[in-house]
């Protein structure tokens, strides 16, 4: 019996041990995420983000505004400003498959306009 139980806190330690490990081991995606868990019920927050991939030589900026509809996926996306037009269209494509959490008032899911930064910034030596 004293042996079981051993092998039972063994395992239970291990697997904390690996879940810490999985915890510290999250993409920024899912960190960013992880964030908006807590956030209020009027503003959407993202469930799943895709990361735009692009090649930039210097810090970039593309803000976007779109609507975060009833279902939860963003409609309308338009650029607002962006520091390198070349990199739009990869942002754009992106920002279209992620998925939210749609904004709550008076109990009922709504469409909502969001602003959104997306930002690259270049790792310096």
């Amino acid at each position: 019996m004293k042996y079981v139980s051993k092998i039972a806190v063994m395992l239970s330690l291990g697997a904390l041990f690996a879940s810490s490990a999985a915890f510290a081991a999250k993409t920024e995606a899912e960190a960013y995420v992880e964030a908006y868990k807590s956030s209020p019920a009027d503003v959407p927050a993202p469930l799943t983000v895709v990361t735009p991939r692009a090649i930039v030589d210097a810090n970039e900026e593309v803000r976007l505004t779109f609507t975060v509809n009833e279902m939860g996926r963003p409609t309308n996306i338009a650029v607002k400003s962006t520091t390198n037009k070349e990199i739009v269209d990869s942002v754009k494509d992106a920002v279209a498959r992620w998925t939210f959490v749609p904004a709550v008032r008076d109990g009922a899911r709504v469409a909502t306009k969001v602003e959104l930064p997306v930002r690259f910034m270049v790792a310096s030596n």
